[in-house]
């Protein structure tokens, strides 16, 4: 039996340990209000805060000079312009609406019929008869696209038989008479 050296064990152990204690020295060095107290750190973070918040600010004044300039125009309006200003933004919510609801016949017919629903936005018209018949065009062409590759492809690939045939016919008593040369001579005929 071999005798084990049981130094090379305890080297191991004691490397271990020292890295062990190197880890948490270097734990104890990373300190986060050593990286918070820093100036350099606590100058970038102000300027970095600065930019936001000057962001933030130009963006929401620039949003109150537009409404403050909107509410301008409506009181020097007279009450005839502030009718046709309501009529329009009425009949804009109106035209709205009804393209949400040409949308969503839209998709319900496609789920009726099973078509593709990634085809939906192909598909347009300012009613629901005009979207029905534009849909079953649109799946027509794809449709018979898809058909024409599909021949296509047939034809490319497609298994043609040999041309070669024997003269005349041969019945089983022709065959028993016939040496396996003559035979075979027929066979690679047929098979060619």
């Amino acid at each position: 039996m071999e005798k084990l050296n049981l130094q090379l064990f305890a080297e191991n152990t004691e490397v271990e340990e020292t890295q062990t204690e190197e880890t948490q020295a270097s734990e104890k060095e990373f300190d986060i209000q050593s990286i918070l107290n820093n100036p350099e750190f606590i100058k970038h973070m102000e300027s970095y805060a600065d930019k936001r918040v000057t962001g933030a600010l130009t963006k929401k004044e620039k949003e109150y000079q537009a409404q403050l300039e909107a509410e301008r125009k409506k009181a020097s309006m007279t009450q005839e312009e502030l009718q046709q200003e309501k009529e329009r933004e009425l009949l804009e919510r109106e035209n709205q609406l009804k393209q949400y609801e040409l949308k969503l016949s839209k998709l319900d017919y496609f789920k009726e019929k099973g078509y593709n629903i990634e085809l939906l936005d192909f598909v347009g018209g300012t009613d629901e008869e005009e979207i029905k018949s534009n849909s079953d065009k649109l799946i027509e062409i794809v449709n018979k696209a898809v058909e024409k590759v599909v021949q296509e492809r047939l034809k490319k690939d497609a298994y043609a038989p040999p041309t070669t045939q024997v003269e005349g016919k041969l019945s089983l008593a022709d065959m028993e008479n016939m040496s396996i040369e003559e035979i075979n001579k027929i066979w690679d005929k047929v098979a060619k």
